[in-house]
């Protein structure tokens, strides 16, 4: 694959709750042939944690140490460079926490998407994410170091039933910086296609923007504007965290009409599912056999009762065996020692209506106008007025022209409310 001249896009926001953005990015671009063949363009997105000093210094450490130990690393492959990178950063913020009070404990997750000539890479800790974007599908490319999507993962349900099921603790079970060592995610390399657009971001957008929106607004706007758009809209919603997003789009066209494919994670294959209750089994023709022994013992059948109390005893063994390997392999999935395989996995898929996505949208908008109004905003008359033209617009199919007109309104609002003392009124 040739140099493609990518468009892209990076912005943070410190959000409407934090004094701080502890949020860090990074995007280095190929900018030649020779570039990309060697070494691709790099794009990265740390969210810091461990108090204001703390998770600020963290993140800005990866976003440091990253892209020095990778352009070192390169002889390696661009894979092991990545990992390299990766583990050489959580030592360095390890080190450092270490040594200051200030910085003790502090950490930041990390990921990275990679895109060269053989396709795209993606490295990750945490729980920050990156998306591919195609034909109207978003797809998830990482994989959530989060407490709920470790316990989906392992009772094979979604996050979303995990939560409904009163599984609420998104903490994250890995990061950069607080443990001498971390296991690093790699996964590739995933086929790049004219039209991609590549999306990463903190959770700060993931916890508030869906990503159906999130494909709205990066397939009918320019990534200057989508990632604008996408920053206002979850400090629409609160703003509760610091927002990052950094959006890279392959040129060229694909395909207007694409499968309708429902959200997905891996799901574990049969032999998964026998061995995980294989012990069961096991349990289950032990006791048949001790049975047959108490049956054979009634019956004077001496000899018989023996062999069927030993087949029963093995049997007992073999699933208590089978019962703690079952165990042991499901813990080795929260391990962060025990490397996982890598591959060019797609962890959730999801499918969208542009033109049903902005409906939503607009009422929202509307919502929102009708909020500030109650709260005594100085409301722009404009605003109302442009939110009846993009419905105007959206009736009309018009859809770029439509979100073009939703987005000032937004964008509008969200600047007002930033400057008013009044925005707790509105959020809480």
């Amino acid at each position: 694959m040739n140099l493609p001249l990518l468009e892209e896009s990076h912005q943070t926001h410190v959000g409407l709750r934090r004094a701080v953005n502890q949020d860090n990015m990074l995007v280095q671009l190929a900018q030649n042939e020779e570039q990309w063949q060697a070494k691709g363009s790099l794009f990265m997105v740390a969210d810091g944690m461990g108090g204001h000093k703390g998770g600020e210094k963290a993140s800005q450490l990866a976003i440091q140490q990253v892209p020095l130990v990778f352009g070192k690393m390169l002889e390696m492959g661009h894979d092991k460079a990545l990992r390299r990178a990766l583990l050489e950063a959580n030592q360095e913020i390890h080190r450092r926490g270490k040594e200051s009070a200030d910085f003790y404990n502090m950490g930041t997750t990390a990921t990275i998407l990679l895109l060269n000539a053989k396709g795209a890479w993606v490295a990750h800790v945490g729980d920050s994410r990156v998306y591919r974007i195609r034909e109207g599908i978003v797809e998830q490319l990482s994989y959530d170091h989060s407490y709920i999507w470790e316990v989906a993962r392992i009772h094979n349900i979604t996050p979303e039933e995990a939560a409904r099921n009163g599984i609420l603790s998104n903490k994250i079970t890995r990061c950069l910086g607080p443990e001498p060592e971390v296991l690093v995610d790699l996964e590739g390399p995933h086929e790049i296609l004219p039209g991609d657009i590549f999306l990463l971001c903190s959770d700060g957008l993931s916890n508030k923007v869906t990503e159906e929106e999130m494909g709205l607004a990066c397939s009918h706007l320019d990534p200057e504007g989508a990632g604008e758009f996408l920053i206002d809209l979850a400090n629409r919603r609160g703003g509760p965290d610091n927002i990052t997003v950094v959006i890279a789009k392959v040129p060229g066209k694909s395909d207007e009409q694409p499968p309708l494919i429902k959200a997905t994670m891996d799901q574990p294959s049969l032999i998964d599912h026998l061995f995980n209750w294989s012990w069961v089994l096991f349990l289950i023709a032990g006791a048949c056999a001790i049975g047959g022994a108490l049956i054979c013992s009634f019956s004077d059948q001496i000899i018989k009762s023996y062999g069927f109390y030993l087949m029963g005893l093995s049997l007992f063994v073999a699933s208590a065996l089978s019962f703690y390997f079952s165990e042991k392999k499901n813990r080795t999935l929260l391990d962060p020692i025990i490397p996982q395989a890598a591959g060019p996995r797609i962890h959730r898929r999801k499918s969208f209506s542009a033109h049903e996505e902005l409906g939503k949208l607009i009422l929202d908008l509307e919502s929102l106008l009708m909020g500030l109004g109650r709260q005594k905003f100085a409301v722009d008359p404009s605003w109302a007025e442009r939110i009846e033209e993009s419905r105007a617009l959206w009736k009309e199919q018009k859809v770029v022209d439509s979100l073009i007109k939703a987005r000032q309104m937004l964008h509008g609002t969200i600047e007002m409310i930033q400057k008013s003392t009044k925005q707790s009124q509105l959020f809480n």
